[in-house]
Parts: C-alpha cells; sequence; structure tokens
C-alpha cells in the first residue's frame, strides 16, 4: 500500500475524499489515520464506536476507501451548514 504521500504525489485530485476513494483495497487503522492525521488508536475508537464506517474481519478493523470518502463529503456538507 502506498504511503499517503506517495498517493498525494501521484494523484491529481486535491481534495482528501477524492484522494482516499481512489486507493486500491482496504486501509489499515494506520493507513487511514495517516490520512487523517489522527493516532491509530483514535480511528480504533472511532470504529468501535460506529462514528466512522469500518469492516471488522476477524480481529482485523478494515475501512473501504469509497465509504471512508463518502463519510468525508457527509461530514464536510454537514460543517458547511452549520456555518451558514
Amino acid at each position: 500500500m502506498k504511503s499517503p504521500k506517495e498517493v498525494n504525489a501521484t494523484v491529481d485530485c486535491s481534495d482528501l475524499a477524492s484522494r482516499i476513494e481512489k486507493l486500491p483495497g482496504a486501509l489499515t487503522a494506520s493507513e487511514l489515520a495517516a490520512f487523517l492525521n489522527l493516532g491509530k488508536s483514535a480511528v480504533y475508537e472511532m470504529a468501535a464506536t460506529g462514528r466512522i464506517p469500518s469492516i471488522k474481519i476477524g480481529a482485523a478493523v478494515r475501512f473501504d476507501p469509497a465509504r471512508i470518502a463518502a463519510w468525508l463529503r457527509q461530514r464536510e456538507v454537514a460543517i458547511e451548514r452549520r456555518a451558514a
């Protein structure tokens, strides 16, 4: 899996949701944490409480890039509405 810096250098989309959406395969908590500039434990906690979409496979937690991109876009709209 490419690091966020490698993806940023190769993908011409400027918004975070678009960059994440273009990633192949499921993301680990560490990979998603790097994109969101959060700690890995914060990502795990958000997944455990249902605040971020996740997939649990056995003991592993993974994140679908398309669902994460949609989640980010939804949050962006909600923030814009509150600011208006």
